[in-house]
């Protein structure tokens, strides 16, 4: 049996654990929710409490159930299954980088995330890979500023979507 940690599931790592392995991994899925989710929610949107991106929880949460569902393995409802149901209706937009970098003589600007149900989108990347902290779907620039084009090179092997904007910025300059 693989023993994973939750923040270390992925699609592909899924299918090589066994039946027994996957009601293992839902209760401790269901054990976080629980003593954690119910009790900090309110406070967390105040001032973070624990360090838990719940974001990519109910993420990973929701790749154990498409496993489940791929395997007919049968679980009884839990509040968590609720509360995935309702994060998947959500539509989130999380600003990256600061309003100060809006009037920087570099021109840099801030990015937007978006998530919509289990979607990542990065709109106009002038914040480093590393700062977003999520799994992105793709990328979508909607100006020609340099820096958007400049941040591309950390994003490998995502798509990238342009509406109207055309890279400006060339090797060298």
């Amino acid at each position: 049996m693989i023993l994973l940690k939750l923040e270390g599931i992925t699609k592909s790592n899924l299918k090589k654990v066994t039946d027994s392995g996957l009601y293992e991994l839902r209760l401790r899925f269901v054990g976080v929710h629980h003593s954690l989710h119910s009790r900090y929610l309110k406070f967390e949107k105040k001032e973070p409490l624990i360090q838990i991106n719940w974001n990519n929880f109910f993420k990973r949460y929701k790749w154990l159930v498409e496993e489940f569902e791929t395997r007919r393995l049968i679980y009884n409802r839990k509040p968590l299954d609720l509360d995935l149901e309702k994060s998947e209706k959500k539509f989130n937009i999380e600003i990256l980088g600061t309003y100060a970098q809006l009037n920087s003589p570099h021109g840099k600007h801030f990015s937007l995330l978006i998530r919509h149900k289990d979607k990542r989108i990065l709109i106009d990347p002038a914040v480093h890979q590393k700062e977003v902290k999520e799994d992105l779907d793709s990328i979508i620039i909607t100006q020609s500023d340099k820096d958007h084009w400049e941040y591309l090179k950390e994003y490998n092997d995502i798509p990238v979507y342009t509406v109207g904007a055309r890279s400006v910025y060339r090797e060298g300059n």
